[in-house]
């Protein structure tokens, strides 16, 4: 039978969400399992369930061997408890520019191996599950809760639904409506279970209390917005069981002391701590008990003149990033042994001067594979770009590099080319001083490159030929983003890919600004494009 599709269930009562999408047989049944071919020996039934759990709740998977093309080989029948996980799982096969998990054949299994529906069920109790949560599905949050209570089986089902709020996000006047500070206290006992990681704008100490109260299987927590007179010190002692189990804090836009960083960094499990735009800090939230896993350390955009004594540490950091502090020098003279572990590292050379950089010695970052400089302004005395990247040319491991506030020359490009195993290069509010020869001499010099972001603070005017150029000389090339970037050139590389000869390339992903993204020429961009070009939101 062929498989027929509809639009018309909806993936939820907010506004902002589409319509999902879900696959249906002639004779009504929904399409829920899969067929995954060629499967390696090494996998199994545990090892699906893992594969799967973030495309939803999975029924039954069954593994058999079987003989197809006069092969025989191991086949996997994967069944979802919802239509939709099995709808979103071929879209994302056919259409999507992102399909995590292309390492296996996956199609849509043939039609006797899909369920069917019972035709005898006339009670509430008797409907498959997958039928009460394609209900719940147009229902607000509230409006499900309170159906979860109306017998055991819709327990059992709204539990199953709730797995979805695992990653929970509360921004007041987003979003479902029917999440508000006044159904909280009861969305939070029901679903508070299920929650272990939250991302939490604007939190106020009640608030606070009731996250104490429902939610003890939080492990990463992201506060944006925070304000000290709304979470006072008393409100994060009273509450202090919270942060005990977190393994990651992200704290963003916020005014709070070293004192409530301290308690909420009170848990010994913490190995991931980023900081970014937070006023009033001053770095003394360190101790040694707090910091003892921390592994990844990220303290961007945050006031100045913060200190922290990284050379007294003896951890083994994996990502290390600083903007507008004052202690990069001490830790860059770390002995080996404690920085052989940093893979990436961001740090701000804004008052380094020529005579820092040529003294700089950073050959024991010797593992390092990304790196990141950031300068807020170009001062007067600070160090010409080109001194910086002869310097990081002693990385010899580093695959990406990005830079800011830099000026573009041919000794920049020469520079760069000495950098053998580069496959990542960007740069942010720079300066183009050799028009449209950087574009002709890169690939000659980066040849393989992977993704290249080209920000400059002024337009340089490409030319549409000198752009294909680029592409053209860049093989390898997957992800490119030009900050002036416009359809005119977009149509130029477009009519370039789909040549002949390039057409079998890998994908290209371009970033754009969101102006050209939401732009109504999009639509007409990827019919003709076929997927040759895909356009993304480029970051800022």
């Amino acid at each position: 039978m062929s498989a027929k599709r509809s639009h018309s269930d909806e993936a939820s009562a907010s506004p902002e969400k589409k319509p999902k999408l879900a696959r249906y047989l002639e004779d009504g049944t929904p399409i829920r399992t899969i067929e995954m071919l060629n499967l390696p020996d090494y996998v199994c039934e545990k090892y699906l369930r893992g594969f799967f759990h973030r495309e939803g709740p999975i029924e039954n998977i069954e593994i058999v061997a079987e003989t197809k093309n006069d092969n025989a080989e191991r086949v996997a029948y994967v069944t979802f408890v919802l239509p939709e996980s099995v709808a979103k799982l071929l879209w994302d096969r056919d259409e999507s520019e992102y399909f995590p998990i292309s390492r296996f054949q996956i199609r849509q299994a043939p039609d006797e191996r899909q369920p069917k529906l019972d035709p005898q069920a006339t009670k509430l109790q008797d409907v498959n599950d997958f039928c009460v949560l394609n209900i719940m599905s147009f229902l607000a949050l509230d409006d499900v809760i309170n159906l979860g209570k109306a017998c055991d089986q819709t327990d059992y089902v709204s539990q199953i639904y709730y797995r979805k709020y695992s990653h929970f996000v509360y921004k007041p006047g987003t979003g479902d409506p029917s999440i508000n500070e006044t159904t909280l206290p009861n969305i939070l006992e029901a679903i508070g279970g299920q929650i272990n990681s939250i991302e939490w704008h604007n939190l106020k100490g009640d608030q606070l209390s009731l996250l104490c109260q429902h939610c003890p299987n939080v492990k990463k927590l992201k506060l944006v917005d925070l304000c000290r007179h709304n979470v006072t010190t008393w409100d994060l002692k009273k509450n202090l069981q919270f942060f005990v189990g977190l393994t990651k804090i992200h704290i963003r836009d916020s005014s709070l002391y070293d004192n409530c960083i301290k308690l909420m960094m009170s848990g010994c499990k913490l190995k991931t701590l980023k900081l970014e735009r937070c006023l009033n800090i001053r770095g003394k939230f360190f101790n040694s008990r707090n910091r003892k896993k921390l592994r990844i350390v990220k303290i961007t955009k945050c006031s100045n003149g913060v200190l922290f004594p990284f050379a007294d540490w003896d951890n083994r950091l994996v990502e290390l990033s600083f903007d507008r502090c004052c202690s990069f020098m001490r830790w860059l003279e770390l002995p080996e042994e404690r920085s052989q572990k940093l893979k990436k590292v961001q740090l701000d050379f804004t008052c380094f001067s020529t005579e820092k950089v040529a003294d700089l010695n950073i050959q024991h970052l010797r593992n390092v594979k990304s790196l990141t400089i950031t300068r807020r302004i170009a001062e007067r005395n600070a160090a010409d770009c080109n001194n910086l990247i002869e310097a990081i040319r002693q990385i010899s491991s580093l695959e990406t590099l990005n830079m800011e506030l830099i000026k573009i020359d041919h000794n920049t490009i020469h520079n760069l080319g000495l950098m053998r195993n580069l496959k990542s290069f960007g740069t942010k509010n720079s300066e183009n001083t050799i028009g449209q020869r950087m574009y002709e001499s890169l690939p000659a010099v980066l040849s393989n490159l992977e993704e290249l972001v080209i920000s400059l603070a002024n337009d340089d005017n490409v030319y549409p030929k000198s752009l294909c150029k680029l592409i053209d000389g860049l093989p390898k090339l997957k992800y490119f983003s030009y900050s002036f970037m416009t359809w005119k050139l977009l149509e130029a590389l477009l009519q370039f890919r789909m040549k002949p000869q390039l057409y079998k390339r890998n994908t290209l992903r371009i970033g754009v600004a969101e102006v050209l993204f939401t732009d109504p020429k999009k639509a007409i961009f990827d019919s003709i494009s076929k997927g040759n070009i895909i356009l993304s939101v480029a970051e800022s």
